[in-house]
């Protein structure tokens, strides 16, 4: 008989054992490869949706926050800074780029964000159909691929938008946004959102009374009088900052904490903050993991030497009728690959279909382009290792299989 078709059978032998010991390997495996995925994921996706921004000014209050706010979008905002004290930050000789966001409304829990045509030029997105908004006319709206698919939006449509970044807040039924354009998708933050000019926000705003939420319009300092027609009296949510040099990285930053009423915040440095975070809270689970594979490789090398007593006699005849000390060997050998084979290819088929369902259910992960399509080199090495605590737990029975006494075994 074909020896794999053997070992197959004789694995099947005890199926409850073999089940077991493919749950375990599968569990472990599962576990490390959905880290490895994650990580991978999250610190790619990050770098992406930075799209050399250097620095991130917005309203006091918590670095990451601004910045999970301003370029991941799945934050709330810290507030809204003066629009005439950003004008004066984007004419400093050290800013090349100064990106302006008014965010605080959305539709059916996607963002409406209030901006110019630099912010989707960052991304490098492109028109799939229809036009980009027009930066000088309001409540024309330019829609992210993901959303235009998710909600079904088209061209000419049009929608209210309402308070908030979820679902549930107070519709504006006075006005109508129109979806002017779709985009192609970019594989970046910028597919989860709805685009339009900053005077569509203030002007969906304007005639409503300051509700203390963050809106970009509004300032409870500036109720008693009429001010939403004035230029020096607007607000954005937050000012993406591409620096002209290194040297605006070392000097804006301290500027601008020091000399204005505004935060100024580095995605990079939070970005690195949030994931030496993470870091150890993925390397404790990497340990349960590597520990749950540990112990499917001494479930399978129990079980092997438990058989050998019990085939000690059906190996002692094949070995009688001829058959090699090298084949009885291989035999149990192929048997302990064979587990930890089908439980590596169990826990991969887990790991990813698990995030690729949580991917299409949660849009925070779909907001970082997070699924379970592609591989990461790491689970070259989890293979490796697979393989190898599976060769490890059935060498030593496979050792004393291959050394059978034929004759005292056919005596007992």
């Amino acid at each position: 008989m074909n020896i794999f078709k053997f070992a197959w059978k004789n694995l099947w032998h005890k199926p409850l054992n073999t089940s077991l010991n493919l749950i375990l390997f599968a569990f472990g495996v599962s576990i490390i490869s959905a880290l490895l995925l994650s990580q991978d994921y999250f610190e790619k996706t990050l770098k992406k949706n930075q799209a050399g921004i250097g620095m991130v000014v917005g309203a006091k209050g918590s670095p990451l926050q601004l910045i999970l706010c301003a370029i991941y979008q799945v934050d709330t905002p810290t507030g809204n800074i003066p629009l005439s004290e950003t004008k004066r930050l984007k004419k400093h000789p050290l800013v090349s780029k100064a990106i302006p966001q008014s965010l605080g409304d959305s539709y059916k829990g996607y963002r409406i964000v209030g901006t110019t045509h630099e912010y989707p030029e960052l991304y490098k997105a492109e028109i799939a159909s229809g036009k980009m908004f027009d930066e000088n006319k309001s409540l024309e709206v330019t829609v992210g691929s993901a959303v235009a698919k998710k909600l079904g939006l088209k061209l000419g449509d049009d929608f209210h938008s309402a308070h908030g970044i979820g679902e549930g807040g107070h519709e504006h039924d006075h006005e109508h946004f129109e979806v002017v354009g779709i985009l192609k998708p970019t594989g970046t933050v910028i597919d989860q959102l709805l685009l339009t000019s900053l005077s569509s926000i203030w002007d969906v705003h304007k005639h409503e009374k300051p509700s203390g939420a963050n809106y970009g319009n509004l300032s409870s300092k500036k109720e008693e009088h009429h001010h939403d027609d004035h230029e020096e009296d607007r607000e954005i949510t937050n000012l993406l900052i591409k620096f002209r040099n290194p040297m605006g990285a070392i000097t804006l930053p301290r500027m601008v904490n020091e000399q204005t009423s505004m935060q100024a915040a580095s995605p990079a440095y939070e970005t690195s903050r949030l994931l030496s975070l993470l870091d150890d809270a993925i390397k404790a689970l990497k340990a349960l993991a590597v520990a749950i594979m540990i112990v499917s490789g001494l479930s399978i090398f129990i079980s092997l030497y438990n058989s050998l007593k019990e085939r000690k006699y059906e190996l002692a005849y094949l070995r009688s009728l001829g058959t090699s000390q090298r084949y009885i060997f291989s035999l149990l050998l192929i048997e302990g690959l064979l587990c930890s084979f089908i439980g590596f290819g169990i826990g991969m088929l887990l790991s990813h279909g698990s995030i690729y369902i949580a991917a299409t259910q949660i849009d925070t992960l779909a907001a970082l382009n997070i699924g379970g399509t592609s591989f990461n080199s790491g689970e070259i090495v989890l293979f490796a290792s697979t393989i190898g605590i599976g060769f490890l737990a059935s060498i030593l029975p496979a050792l004393q299989a291959a050394r059978t006494n034929i004759s005292k075994a056919l005596s007992e």
